[in-house]
């Protein structure tokens, strides 16, 4: 494992690109359109002509750069998105300060079909990591790999306390896991695991699940579960 990386943002796709150019074509060729209605209404019948036959192509590439900005800021700003990742933190840019390991309270992953996320949990909010196809699983594994000893660390307590771990919409008791009104002691669960995108509690006759993208630390929480809490 690397002692520091760096992860870029995704790049457009080609999707997108296509999108914020026929957005741009489209801005351009009403506005020019417009103007060129202003020219031929001011050289044929003067000012007034000239100022009201472009409105309606001149607001149509006004609403058109509009929409355009707002669908292509937001996959710009992401694109340009720099992450440091480092022993001591994380930062979310080159002018961001670096977040702790121990203030981060909670790693979502999500993988839809088409984008991969990381989501950060802390006191001041959440953030979105994007990067490139490539980084994603590296990411992901470094990012366990310096939250795994704080979360032990809090998950412990936690249970010595006689306290509840939350997952998700479940809660997970020293001596079991509540679902709703239902209590599932440890000793009648045959698996918990994930798959397919899910968090699942398999019993023997029936199991449970929930999307693992609404479970902050569900592989983690596996993970110490079977190692130092009560499978």
């Amino acid at each position: 494992m690397k002692t520091s990386m760096l992860v870029p943002g995704r790049p457009w796709s080609l999707g997108e690109r296509l999108f914020a150019g026929t957005g741009a074509l489209w801005t351009l060729g009403t506005a020019g359109y417009g103007l060129w209605w202003a020219y031929f209404g001011y050289t044929k019948y003067g000012l007034a002509a000239a100022a009201l036959w472009p409105r309606p192509y001149l607001l149509a590439s006004a609403l058109g750069a509009l929409l355009t900005l707002a669908y292509a800021f937001p996959r710009w700003r992401r694109a340009r998105a720099l992450w440091r990742l480092t022993p001591q933190g994380i930062s979310p840019g080159p002018r961001q300060p670096t977040i702790p390991w121990k203030e981060v309270q909670g790693l979502v992953t999500d993988f839809a079909p088409h984008h991969q996320r990381l989501h950060l949990l802390t006191a001041k909010g959440r953030w979105q990591i994007t990067p490139v196809p490539q980084a994603i699983r590296q990411a992901l594994s470094y990012l366990q790999v310096q939250l795994y000893p704080h979360l032990a660390a809090r998950w412990r307590q936690t249970w010595e306390q006689g306290q509840a771990i939350p997952l998700g919409r479940w809660l997970a008791w020293p001596n079991g896991m509540q679902i709703g009104r239902r209590h599932i002691p440890w000793q009648e669960m045959q698996r918990l695991h994930l798959a397919q995108g899910h968090l699942v509690i398999e019993l023997a006759h029936r199991s449970f699940r929930q999307p693992v993208h609404r479970v902050p630390n569900a592989a983690l929480f596996i993970r110490w579960l079977y190692q130092e809490g009560h499978p």
